[in-house]
């Protein structure tokens, strides 16, 4: 299973499994991920399994999920990568950042030391189902 690594100011990071699917974020009670604000919508976005990869799904909030930066279409399926970072809402206006992390291979939780990913290229976010570039090499 995969984890979402939360760092908040002034606090230190959380490590939460992605048990369920679809995983659901939003300030509505009965979500996975219940967040209190941050500028979340009720019903903010959802990560579910689809075959072997996970996909992330704005679900039409009013602030917007951002994937690597990127806003996220309202409703379109994006697929998710190992060092993806997760914008619920933008920070700029209160919104929390989620590192998605897959479990180790002993299922273990993975590192919370964000310094491993600073060299890690960002790439944009690609509709489900598209090519990436390096993999039409």
């Amino acid at each position: 299973m995969p984890w979402l690594v939360v760092t908040e100011e002034g606090e230190g990071p959380r490590v939460l499994e992605i048990a369920a699917s679809p995983f659901r974020i939003g300030r509505r009670a009965g979500n996975d991920l219940v967040l209190s604000d941050y500028g979340a919508s009720r019903d903010h976005s959802r990560i579910e399994r689809d075959g072997g990869s996970w996909r992330l799904v704005d679900l039409g909030a009013a602030n917007g999920t951002y994937l690597n930066g990127e806003k996220l279409t309202p409703l379109s399926a994006v697929v998710l990568q190992d060092g993806d970072t997760i914008d619920v809402a933008p920070l700029e206006r209160g919104g929390l950042r989620f590192l998605f992390q897959v479990a180790s291979v002993d299922g273990s939780q993975p590192e919370t030391d964000d310094e491993l990913r600073h060299t890690r290229p960002r790439r944009r976010p690609q509709p489900a189902g598209a090519k990436d570039a390096a993999d039409e090499s």
